[in-house]
């Protein structure tokens, strides 16, 4: 294949979306190969639609190299290189529009350039024979960014008189653009009419209307329509946060949590996005008002007592190159410091070069957000966030060995380096062998095997030294291997020091430690049959009981946990449960963190339903965990302690601690899409249908950019996306979702799933009064009958049923007398006492107003008989309202006070409101 039409079949397939969302990448070998060929045609269309693609992913530097490539061969030769090389191509003089405002963005670029540039726009536009509504837009553009609100305005006015033609501006991008202006004047009134034109009218492009909305919050805030911003911040961020330029629009977001106490979830926002704030040579305008924002939320941080708390994603060459520094981990109150700094240095640089103090107006407009505070938290879940245990600095070599451990147990081997090494400097012979076997830990764990060996030279030194002689020799013997560095091969040569030990009936201790690191090798390294599972056991266990009390190296920690890895391994639950609640009540648990012991204990309790001890001990073990500052073990111990509170029926609780094990797994990139399905589900559960919205979509959007795309997964997410977004009142995404998850299902023969999703779906229709409701049902019911499932078919009758009688078609009551008998034939008790009220409803609807009543009392019954009171008094109060409904108004009274007396307001608040607002009308 010739390099020529290689290159053309490259760009092909990006004009067919082949490569995603940026293939600049494959972009650039199509020009590289076009270039070597001579095939200047086909490199013309690639760069056409670089400077595109460029465009929406901010990419200056590409977007200028080739739109000026491109502009030189159209002026060498029109014919051979037009305006445009399709219907649907990009368009040379549409680029035109983005070029001033780049070149404005930039202050190494004077202000006469960028002039110069526009007028050579007009001319083009002019020559062509179009209209100057869209030169006129660009400039009034550029005047803002030159900070010249004054011409803006004239432009403005002359472009609103000015014929709009094909190469106008989008009128979303217009109303937009104005919005911002109006804002920008202190207008808020006009930006927010023209923000709700936008909606009203459905304009849309691009970026719109999600970057109207991002612009928006502010104004919103400000005029009292706070429930409203919040909303709006929910719905746009989770269509900005695709965008391939997210952080443009994703900034405002930033600035509007900061003001409304929601630094949390801001700084969660900023970690996710700043791996996008890609900074280049040109876009000095995008970078200061990216920074700004940045800054703003991270003042709030401050003041929310985050400063110290090292932001993810700050070590990276794109804030080398803002800061003018190497690259390195900030604080969150270096990083705010660095990016005001940073802003300030843009902004004079833009103000000199456009003569005036613009910019730097800004910057104080976005430092006085400081004091501007408005209490709308995003979420109404309960904060949880544990607090940190003070570790004051040891004042004794037995203070240094505790702290030294503790970072070792947090996976922090350089700093448990340091702790020894302190500790060391006032150690006596009794505490040095301890701390020269941190030292090795810790090098081995950093990977320096040389360091790990001189140091363990000093520790079988001091072991001598301290008069261990035994232990010394056979640490002597055996190298590393009792530091963790044996293998499966040397488990013969450990089990002859063991007889050895065992012979000698010397210092216990060495026997001990001698056997957690064979059993621990034959746990780790097994082989055929169970004698190496046995073995290990019996070893776990006769070091238990062989460590003396006095344990100089303190390997009570050590030992415990081989002894609960090797029980759980052989699956001897009850007896690892056993020794763990031991353990976390032994005096030397004071002094260690015990992650293992309380997580087999937790676990077990919760086990037995026990669930609150559970949850007590699920407590501990995030504690416990905070200790070591392992994110890791403190997000998996509050992913634990979820679950627990939901089994528990403390949504509340458990979505608050799942978020926070979330957020803490994200923070070193250990939140698998498992965890986030998780916390979506309980926030769901929780009342919380915006977080699980955003969660859910997060889970799915990963799900499907990854190679695991197991239709079954994918239709689950989907199903809670779905449900999650019919709360919030998006019925569109719902509908999209739902639909999407019953196709795909259906497609892999997934009939439970199938099913599912279509029934949501026709729940959806009928709510919103679709036509296809009923037909919907249909097919559910056909889906689930496939399924086997008897509640899916219990369920898909009901909904069916339920819908046609509801139509007026008296068929429905046959379908809802078929889901009570599939519900009761499978023992599916809340199904069939809810298919009764059904039924009973449905008469109702009917006209059948005694069959109907008499239906509700039967199901009120029923339900009654079986232990559901909830049922029962549902059932009651249908009855009440179908007689009231029907002119009924004396039995309707009596019927609803019989229910009043029975009914607990704090079990059933909503339903009691409703029935003591009944009581009142028919009483008056």
């Amino acid at each position: 294949m010739s390099t020529a039409i290689e290159a053309e079949h490259i760009l092909e397939q990006v004009e067919q979306g082949a490569f995603g969302d940026d293939p600049r990448q494959q972009l650039n070998r199509a020009i590289r190969l076009a270039d070597e060929a001579g095939a200047d045609e086909v490199s013309y269309r690639a760069r056409m639609l670089m400077t595109d693609i460029a465009h929406w992913v901010n990419d200056a530097d590409a977007m200028l190299t080739s739109f000026a490539w491109c502009v030189a061969k159209h002026d060498s030769d029109p014919a051979r290189f037009p305006i445009a090389t399709g219907e649907d191509s990009p368009d040379l003089l549409f680029q035109h529009k983005w070029i001033a405002g780049l070149l404005a963005g930039n202050s190494r670029f004077p202000a006469a350039r960028v002039d110069a540039v526009l007028d050579d726009m007009e001319r083009r536009f002019l020559e062509a024979g179009l209209s100057r509504n869209g030169v006129l837009q660009a400039r009034r553009d550029v005047a803002l960014d030159l900070g010249d609100l004054d011409a803006a305005a004239r432009y403005a006015q002359e472009r609103d008189l000015t014929p709009r033609d094909d190469y106008s501006h989008c009128e979303a991008c217009v109303r937009s653009t104005d919005a911002g202006f109006a804002a920008l004047l202190g207008d808020e009134a006009t930006a927010i009419r023209l923000w709700e034109d936008i909606h009203a009218q459905d304009l849309s492009c691009g970026e719109e209307p999600e970057y109207a909305d991002s612009q928006i919050l502010l104004a919103l805030l400000r005029a009292g329509r706070a429930d409203e911003a919040m909303a709006v911040h929910a719905r746009s961020y989770r269509v900005a946060r695709t965008n391939p330029d997210a952080i443009s629009m994703v900034r405002f977001h930033f600035e509007f949590l900061a003001v409304t106490g929601n630094v949390e979830r801001g700084i969660d926002l900023l970690e996710r996005h700043l791996p996008g704030f890609v900074v280049d040579q040109i876009s000095d305008q995008h970078h200061m008002t990216v920074l700004r924002s940045i800054a703003v939320l991270l003042d709030a941080a401050v003041d929310a007592g985050l400063g110290d708390r090292t932001l993810r994603g700050s070590r990276s060459e794109n804030a080398a190159r803002l800061f003018g520094a190497e690259p390195r981990d900030y604080t969150i109150a270096e990083f705010g410091e660095q990016a005001w700094a940073a802003a300030e240095r843009l902004a004079r640089a833009l103000d000199a070069r456009n003569r005036n103090d613009h910019y730097l107006g800004r910057i104080g407009a976005a430092r006085a957000l400081r004091e501007e505070r408005y209490d709308v938290p995003f979420s109404t879940a309960e904060a949880f966030a544990p607090a940190a245990p003070a570790h004051p600095e040891p004042v004794d070599a037995a203070g240094w060995v505790r702290e030294a451990r503790r970072f070792l147990s947090g996976s922090a081997p350089e700093r448990a380096r340091t702790a020894a090494e302190r500790g060391l400097e006032t150690a006596g012979r009794d505490e040095a062998p301890l701390l020269h076997a941190v030292r090795v830990w810790a090098a081995l764990a950093e990977g320096d095997d040389e360091r790990a060996a001189a140091a363990h030279r000093e520790r079988v030194a001091a072991l001598a030294a301290a008069g261990r002689t035994e232990h010394a020799e056979v640490e002597s013997r055996l190298g590393l291997l009792l530091m963790g560095c044996a293998e499966r091969s040397d488990a013969d040569r450990i089990a002859e020091e063991i007889d050895r030990a065992r012979t000698a009936g010397g210092d216990a201790s060495v026997l001990a430690d001698l056997l957690i690191t064979h059993a621990s090798l034959l746990v780790e390294h097994p082989g055929s049959g169970d004698a190496d599972a046995e073995l290990a056991l019996a070893e776990a266990r006769e070091a238990a009981l062989v460590l003396p009390d006095e344990d100089p190296d303190l390997l009570w920690h050590s030992v415990l946990d081989t002894h609960l890895s090797t029980l759980t391994r052989a699956e001897l639950f009850e007896e690892a449960a056993e020794i763990a609640a031991a353990a976390v009540a032994d005096p030397r648990a004071e002094a260690l963190e015990l992650p293992l012991a309380r997580r087999i204990l937790t676990v077990s309790l919760a086990s037995k339903a026990r669930f609150a001890e559970a949850a007590e001990a699920a407590e501990a073990l995030i504690a416990d965990a905070v200790r070591t500052e392992d994110p890791q073990l403190i997000g998996n111990a509050a992913m634990l302690a979820a679950q627990i509170y939901d089994d528990l029926d403390r949504p509340r609780e458990a979505s608050a601690r799942a978020a926070f094990g979330v957020r803490t797994l994200d923070r070193v990139g250990m939140a698998f899409p498992g965890h986030r399905h998780t916390l979506a589900s309980l926030q769901l559960g929780a009342g919380q249908p915006q977080e699980a919205l955003e969660n859910f979509q997060l889970v799915l959007d990963e799900l499907r950019e990854s190679d695991d795309q197991e239709t079954a997964v994918l239709a689950k997410v989907a199903s809670g996306l779905g449900e999650a977004a019919k709360r919030c009142g998006e019925y569109g995404l719902a509908y999209r979702v739902w639909g999407w998850a019953a196709r795909i299902a259906e497609g892999a023969e997934l009939w439970g799933y199938a099913a599912a999703a279509s029934l949501d779906l026709a729940d959806l229709l009928h709510e919103v009064g679709d036509e296809d409701a009923p037909a919907a049902a249909e097919h559910a019911v056909e889906l689930a009958r496939r399924s086997g499932v008897p509640a899916l078919v219990a369920r898909g009758l009901q909904v069916a049923g339920w819908i046609a009688s509801l139509g007026g078609d008296a068929q429905g009551l046959a379908a809802l007398e078929e889901a009570i008998a599939t519900a009761e034939a499978a023992d599916l008790a809340e199904r069939a006492a809810d298919a009764r009220i059904s039924l009973g409803r449905a008469l109702l609807a009917l006209g059948r107003t005694d069959d109907g009543a008499a239906a509700l009392r039967a199901a009120s019954e029923s339900a009654e008989a079986k232990g559901l009171a909830h049922f029962t008094v549902l059932a009651l109060f249908y009855r009440a309202s179908g007689l009231a409904a029907s002119d009924r108004a004396g039995e309707a009274l009596d019927a609803f006070r019989a229910l009043a007396d029975r009914l607990d307001a704090d079990a059933e608040p909503e339903l009691s409101e409703a029935v003591g607002r009944a009581i009142a009308d028919l009483g008056a």
